[in-house]
Parts: C-alpha cells; sequence; structure tokens
C-alpha cells in the first residue's frame, strides 16, 4: 500500500502491551515498533520486557505472554536507549497513542517528533461508526492481523490502519478538508492529529 501525498514519507508506528492501565501502578511487557518509509514497513523492533513480578492471569490469557516467556528479558531500563534510536526524531504513529506515551514517558522514552492516534483520526473520519478499536479497524479495511494483542503486530496493523486514513484524508473533497482544520485548531491539540 502506498500513501498517497507527500507526507508521511516516513514514521514509527509503536504498541506496547502491559500488566495493566495504569502506568502509575503497572508496567511494560513488550514493545513492538515498525518503521514505515514510502508507504512500506522496512524495519522492525520487539522486545519482551521483564515488569519484575508476576503478569496477571487476564494479561496471559488475552496477551498469550506468560510468566515463563519474561524470565530472562530485560527490564525496560535496559531497552531504552535502543528502543530511542529505533525511534529517533520520527513521527510516531498509534492507536490511542496516549496510552502508550504514558508508560514510555514514565520509563524514560519521550518521543521528541509529531504524534499521530488513529483512533483520534477514525473518529473524526469516521464520525458514523460504533466502534474504533483497532480489531475494528482492521476488520473494516481487510487489513491482515494475525496476532492480535502482541505489541509488533498491533504496531504493524496500527501502521497499516494510519496508511489507509491517511488514503481517505485525500479523498475528502477541500470543504470538509477545510471544516476538519478548523474543528482541530479549535481544539487546541485535544485530538491526537498533531499537524496532520
Amino acid at each position: 500500500m502506498t500513501a498517497p501525498g507527500p507526507f508521511p514519507l516516513a514514521f514509527v508506528a509503536i504498541d506496547l502491551e502491559t500488566t495493566g492501565l495504569s502506568p502509575d501502578n503497572d508496567s511494560i511487557i513488550e514493545v513492538g515498533a515498525c518503521r514505515v518509509r514510502d508507504g512500506k514497513i522496512v524495519d522492525r523492533f520487539q522486545r519482551l520486557i521483564n515488569p519484575g513480578r508476576a503478569i496477571p492471569d487476564f494479561v496471559s490469557i488475552l496477551t498469550g505472554i506468560t510468566n515463563a516467556d519474561l524470565q530472562g528479558a530485560p527490564p525496560f531500563e535496559d531497552v531504552v536507549e535502543e528502543l530511542s534510536a529505533f525511534l529517533g526524531e520520527s513521527p510516531i504513529v498509534g492507536q490511542n497513542i496516549e496510552f502508550d506515551l504514558s508508560f514510555l514517558s514514565r520509563g524514560g522514552v519521550t518521543p521528541p517528533g509529531s504524534v499521530f492516534d488513529t483512533l483520534e483520526l477514525s473518529r473524526i473520519l469516521r464520525p458514523s461508526a460504533a466502534r474504533h478499536s483497532l480489531a475494528s479497524l482492521v476488520e473494516e479495511m481487510a487489513i491482515d492481523n494475525e496476532n492480535p494483542h502482541r505489541a509488533l503486530a498491533d504496531a504493524e496493523a496500527t501502521a497499516l490502519v494510519f496508511l489507509e486514513l491517511w488514503r481517505r484524508i485525500h479523498e475528502l473533497p477541500a470543504e470538509a478538508v477545510a471544516m476538519i482544520r478548523s474543528l482541530t485548531q479549535r481544539a487546541q491539540g485535544e485530538w491526537g492529529t498533531g499537524e496532520l
């Protein structure tokens, strides 16, 4: 799939699996990211992370990651430098990206570039849709994600969703784009669309 137009020529899509939903009380157990250039995935990053404690059963059921899988895996602080180098200065894309950013920030990783949220873009471009989850977007767009709730697979799916949403932006009438731009400016950064 090739993205139309000059942007985004390159970005990194990222996804995390965690022990729960609170960055203050929970920990990262898997990081997945993929670099996209000219509409194609050109590089991948995946690491299991030892959270330093047992992971809840429901997390193992959801992700398929077990405590045994995490034995011998590094703590997050040991992959910060490598992950930061992979992210570089690239724009970052994620599904409900604020969730991932909150865990990354707590772990010492703050991406310096633009950030785009496929969840928010989906809400803007598909306002009448009943669901905006990654699973719903993947199904609607006929994108393969054979390993949902694993970080790398979800990062790759998110990258492809973003490219499809980007393509749909280019199909909108100029009047619709102008209205969305106006609403985005009035939202004053509340929408995760960055400078898109």
